[in-house]
């Protein structure tokens, strides 16, 4: 994250201060078109419409980095006082024709889920807004945004709008309390 002002979507106000770099969304991006054009992209388990890069080693130190400052803002924001632990994080590359119907995150077998962040690398897509309906949220993220929020209960159902053109890059994010879950590359 650097000095220059950007925001992060919140579920309360949607609109809490964090920065984050350029250099870093170019970083991420490279590094997403590089798996895709050696075709080592995976599709991703909850959405096949999504492709992933792999869990890498050279990846972990840039994810991490944003692990841990999203983990102390979703602390800040909500006064969380238990540990907070990345379960799982996915650098993705959404084609045109992608989307994601709705859904919560806290769905059966992830239950322990407490929040979710998604960073976005780029803006250069039509299409490819979050929504939230209960809330009457809806979001075209720029570049360097991010969004947070609770993964828990209905109230948080949410879906991204289908990608009309272009490609969307971005760093999805789910986290617990529950030590037992956290995941094993970041900790």
């Amino acid at each position: 994250f650097s000095s220059r002002r950007r925001h992060t979507r919140y579920w309360r106000d949607w609109s809490s201060d964090v920065c984050s770099s350029d250099l870093d969304c170019k970083k991420f991006i490279s590094l997403i078109k590089e798996y895709e054009d050696k075709n080592l992209l995976l599709s991703f388990k909850d959405n096949p419409e999504v492709l992933i890069v792999p869990e890498k080693n050279e990846l972990l130190e840039i994810i991490k980095k944003y692990s841990d400052l999203i983990i102390q803002k979703h602390k800040e924001i909500n006064s969380f006082k238990m540990p907070l632990y990345t379960t799982e994080a996915f650098l993705s590359l959404w084609n045109e024709g992608s989307y994601s119907g709705l859904h919560i995150d806290s769905h059966a077998g992830h239950e322990h889920l407490i929040f979710a962040s998604v960073f976005y690398f780029n803006e250069s897509y039509d299409g490819g807004e979050i929504f939230f309906p209960n809330q009457k949220f809806f979001y075209k993220p720029t570049s360097c945004d991010a969004v947070v929020f609770p993964c828990g209960g209905h109230e948080y159902v949410h879906g991204v709008n289908q990608i009309r053109s272009g490609k969307r890059y971005t760093l999805a994010m789910w986290h617990t309390y529950d030590q037992s879950k956290k995941s094993k590359i970041f900790y």
